[in-house]
């Protein structure tokens, strides 16, 4: 018994020490997800002071009884294989979030959660939700979603999720597309026993006062999530639609159908632009007034104070390295400016982002095609496109650009580029254009039209006071409008209504 009494003391000091008010429903609740885990503790027979007072200072049991929200986040990691926008956008979010106050756990489905550097704290982020070995394996064998949870759960570890993250099928391959299409199910699917699962485990950590979906391809948890934990569930829209008008037409209507069915018992849907929330609208036939326009934010420290006049002039691309965002066309764009333009023979190409296997194909033809035209020397490579990597990678550009055919619906490494004075060149048909546009930060062009793509990138680069002053200008506007405090802000007041709004049935 003695060994059990640190985590003892602690589960009831987390009682003792609540506030009234933080009992009531629909309050936050912060001693209750400390109370759970002191019960892990003393079942795992493994709990000394030291640990006991770790959770002690990351639960905030002695808080000064500010009202804040307790918010859980339910994150798809990547498993750091390539640069992805919205884990760029939900690292800043979180930190946002937590800046101002608020309680965040982290909680990843899937695959490791790329922080990107934000602080580890909270509960949840040890554990991954929803393995990605598991829900495959389910989702061949359906026999193997019948197997207890528990028994099943050492494949979620994360050593063997970014194995398994490493060996990926193609997004692009039927098998995934159906998995993504029984995960939209819910409990309904063959991965409803994985689904529930997860909901009777993230509500040991607690009732919070809202669930943050990262992504609208998740909606198959808003209903077991909500129900479970009698907190309203709302999720992003980002990029989602685009691969869904990828998938075969047949195989497209299921999806789009699910998710509109998915989508209404969510209680607020967030989009990062105007035309992405228009977008939404039209595709999922809801109602613009339940989608809110949360425009992500960046972190702001870091960025050069001044940007600079660069030789030879440089242009950079931040993304995954694919021929689906683009990287194709820039090199095409690259290769005929280095031919036809006297003042850019000295032109040098920057790439970064990462890639998955299904890549391969397509790195391997443009590294051929590039050292045909002798042109290989001058593009390099960063494999380091953490935040602190991508700081570095953006010193010494001329300009920047992510030149995805299909636009998308934001681009946080834009925003970046912009933060550092660098003029950007953009889809007209991205979320991002947007930005460009109010700031007067860079220039943008129709994505099917490869010569007024070549004309844009050469405007920027050959006129360089022209370009200073669109930096200037993207810096000034990003700094003052852009900033992840912002848009933690917004995000935090939209759960705040949608938590108001459930209360009384909670009562």
């Amino acid at each position: 018994m003695l060994r059990f009494r640190p985590a003892l003391v602690y589960m009831f000091s987390c009682l003792r020490t609540a506030a009234p008010d933080s009992l009531q429903v629909g309050a936050s609740q912060s001693a209750w997800p400390a109370f759970a885990r002191g019960i892990r503790l003393v079942r795992s027979q493994a709990a000394g002071w030291h640990g006991v007072l770790q959770h002690v200072a990351k639960a905030g049991c002695f808080s000064n009884g500010k009202s804040e929200m307790n918010i859980f986040y339910v994150v798809a990691g990547t498993g750091g294989r390539f640069l992805c926008d919205a884990s760029i956008r939900d690292s800043n979010l979180v930190a946002g979030l937590r800046g101002a106050g608020h309680r965040v756990a982290v909680l990843p489905v899937y695959l490791p959660f790329d922080d990107d550097g934000i602080e580890e704290a909270s509960c949840g982020e040890n554990e991954i939700y929803a393995g990605a070995t598991g829900v495959w394996i389910a989702q061949r064998f359906p026999w193997f979603g019948r197997i207890p949870p528990v028994m099943r759960r050492p494949l979620d570890s994360p050593r063997i999720l970014r194995w398994a993250a490493a060996r990926c099928v193609p997004l692009s391959q039927r098998p995934t597309v159906e998995m993504t299409l029984e995960m939209l199910k819910g409990e309904e699917g063959i991965h409803g026993r994985t689904i529930a699962d997860m909901a009777r485990r993230v509500s040991l950590l607690g009732r919070p006062d809202a669930v943050v979906l990262s992504a609208s391809l998740l909606l198959g948890l808003a209903g077991p999530l909500r129900k479970t934990l009698k907190a309203p569930v709302g999720c992003f829209f980002h990029d989602e639609l685009r691969w869904i008008q990828g998938m075969p037409e047949e195989v497209q209507s299921r999806v789009l159908d699910m998710l509109a069915r998915r989508s209404s018992e969510a209680d607020f849907l967030i989009a990062p632009s105007a035309g992405e929330a228009e977008l939404v609208s039209k595709r999922l036939r809801t109602g613009e007034q339940r989608i809110h326009v949360v425009r992500p934010g960046i972190r702001t420290e870091g960025f050069a104070p001044e940007p600079v006049a660069v030789r030879p002039p440089t242009v950079g691309y931040a993304a995954r390295m694919s021929d689906g965002s683009g990287l194709g066309v820039l090199v095409e764009a690259f290769a005929r400016l280095k031919r036809q333009r006297p003042l850019l023979r000295t032109l040098r190409l920057r790439v970064t982002g990462g890639a998955l296997d299904e890549d391969s194909d397509f790195l391997e033809g443009l590294a051929a095609r590039l050292s045909e035209t002798g042109m290989a020397g001058d593009v390099e490579k960063h494999d380091d496109f953490s935040r602190r990597g991508r700081l570095d990678f953006l010193h010494g550009l001329s300009a920047f650009s992510v030149p995805c055919p299909s636009g998308l619906a934001w681009n946080m490494t834009a925003m970046e580029a912009m933060a550092a004075g660098i003029p950007v060149v953009e889809p007209e048909n991205g979320g991002a254009a947007e930005l460009v546009r109010e700031s007067g930060g860079g220039l943008v062009y129709d994505p099917s039209d490869i010569e007024q793509y070549t004309e844009a990138l050469r405007r920027v680069l050959e006129d360089v006071e022209g370009a200073r002053q669109m930096g200037l200008a993207g810096r000034k506007h990003v700094l003052a409008n852009c900033a992840v405090e912002r848009a933690a802000a917004e995000l935090a007041t939209v759960c705040e209504k949608a938590s108001a709004c459930l209360r009384p049935q909670r009562a």
